[in-house]
């Protein structure tokens, strides 16, 4: 089943596309707040990228585990994948320069259109957590299709899972990695789900 490896980079693609487009039409990345939360006393725009730059690495470290023993376009370098990082964090320092840092003082300021509405914002995150876990799930699948032996199966499944049998230590924690991208999104939906725009000390009218 050949196509089933153009699917497996096609998830990552379309999951680094997902997080540079929701840094784009995030409210976080204009709040210049400096202690954004009690337990994390840092400026809100900072937190918030951070933790898009933790996706966006998760997602090449992802690729990186996958040319590790599946290579695609094999007519080009094997190293072809890189562009795809590259032009996301080029186009999200392009939109980090941009925006500027706004606060709540009690004035009326124009949400920017870029700005994508709370709820669509809610309904993104879900729609990218599921694409998420789904492109995870269709990777455990096809590491253990007809490679389990039911009489040993704890082991076998343990052997092979995420081709553990077929990649170094190294990349299999790359694939590994990923996991830690479901509770960010998390976080932000709930941060979107419970968004008010003083508690980041953004204009009143960009609830």
């Amino acid at each position: 089943m050949e196509f089933l490896k153009y699917i497996r980079y096609a998830f990552p693609v379309i999951l680094i596309f997902l997080h540079t487009y929701h840094f784009y039409v995030q409210p976080f990345r204009y709040c210049d707040k400096e202690e954004c939360f009690m337990l994390a006393p840092f400026r809100c725009d900072n937190i918030f990228f951070i933790l898009l730059v933790i996706l966006i690495f998760a997602e090449i470290l992802y690729l990186a585990y996958l040319s590790a023993h599946e290579r695609i376009l094999t007519n080009f370098p094997e190293e072809w994948w890189y562009i795809i990082p590259f032009l996301s964090l080029g186009v999200i320092h392009i939109i980090r320069k941009n925006p500027k840092k706004v606060s709540e003082d009690g004035s009326y300021k124009v949400k920017p259109d870029n700005i994508m509405e709370r709820d669509s914002r809610i309904s993104f995150m879900s729609t990218t957590l599921a694409i998420l876990i789904i492109a995870i799930l269709f990777e455990i699948g096809i590491s253990l299709y007809n490679r389990i032996d039911t009489s040993n199966l704890k082991e076998s499944i343990d052997a092979n899972i995420f081709f553990k049998d077929k990649v170094d230590t190294k990349h299999f924690t790359y694939a590994m990695l990923r996991f830690i991208a479901i509770p960010i999104l998390i976080f932000y939906h709930y941060s979107y789900d419970n968004f008010g725009a003083c508690k980041y000390d953004l204009p009143f009218n960009w609830n």
